[in-house]
């Protein structure tokens, strides 16, 4: 008895060791002879078939990848001429009035469309790790302001407002991040408010240290978010775009995501959203 004990216990390293190698997604081979020939064959041909599936995903991944990269590529052309042509007509003093609105229209909704189609190619490469995240020291407090400054000579509409709030112990927040990226979620959720409350709204750009962390908070007292919209928000079942606000908040959430930060979405009591 003792002796088919330790024969079962010799056997059994080797299995413990593949399953462990399989959970870590490594291709398993066992030998199939002794007391536990069948298990280790039935793991062996369960490894095989993981790596399989593990070789398609990323293969379609991949793909995926490419042609959106490749459509995004084809369509930065033809889409500048367009703007160009609508700029040019927008600018004519010699058409009428009611033309050069129209070309002014066919120019901001192109910009939309350009916008979309980076904004895609961003998020595709954030989801495959193909974008490189170029970390340098940031003052985080400067970072915000010159985003809020942005939006407000950009033609802020006088029915919104932006407010920047940095706490005492946060005037001289430091970290080590990409600024564009950062510079981009911001201008995503103060966008998404803005978008979303056609009537205008306030919003309010916070930053404090608690915890040890940094955390920098997006509000506005706006409509806020549906429950559906919140349940995809923070506990998305795919990395599929947002249906309702878009790809703008996964941006967000991708790029929190890409520096060891949480993105959480709520609404707040006496009406509006925080991020």
């Amino acid at each position: 008895t003792l002796l088919f004990g330790l024969r079962l216990l010799h056997s059994l390293k080797p299995l413990a060791k593949g399953i462990e190698d399989m959970a870590e997604k490594r291709p398993v081979t066992l030998s199939t002879r002794g007391l536990l020939g069948d298990l280790a064959d039935g793991i062996n041909q369960t490894s095989a078939q993981l790596t399989r599936q593990e070789a398609e995903l990323s293969q379609r991944d991949n793909a995926r990848a490419a042609w959106i990269a490749g459509v995004s590529h084809d369509i930065r052309t033809p889409l500048s001429i367009v703007m160009g042509y609508a700029s040019q007509l927008e600018d004519d003093p010699e058409l009428p009035r009611p033309k050069r609105e129209q070309a002014g229209v066919i120019r901001r909704q192109s910009e939309q469309i350009k916008t979309l189609v980076n904004d895609l190619n961003l998020a595709s490469k954030l989801e495959y790790n193909m974008q490189p995240v170029r970390r340098n020291p940031i003052a985080v407090p400067a970072l915000l302001r010159q985003v809020a400054a942005d939006f407000i000579n950009g033609g802020l509409p006088e029915s919104d407002s932006i407010d920047v709030k940095i706490s005492d112990n946060a005037q001289n927040a430091k970290i080590t991040g990409d600024e564009q990226l950062l510079r981009r979620a911001i201008s995503n959720l103060i966008t998404n408010s803005i978008h979303h409350n056609p009537s205008g709204c306030s919003v309010t750009v916070t930053l404090e240290n608690g915890m040890g962390n940094w955390s920098i908070r997006v509000s506005d007292n706006g409509v806020g978010f549906t429950k559906e919209q919140l349940v995809d928000l923070n506990r998305p079942k795919s990395s599929a775009m947002l249906e309702n606000h878009g790809i703008g908040l996964t941006i967000v959430r991708q790029i929190v995501r890409a520096h060891g930060g949480t993105a959480v979405f709520r609404n707040l009591p006496e009406g509006g959203c925080i991020v």
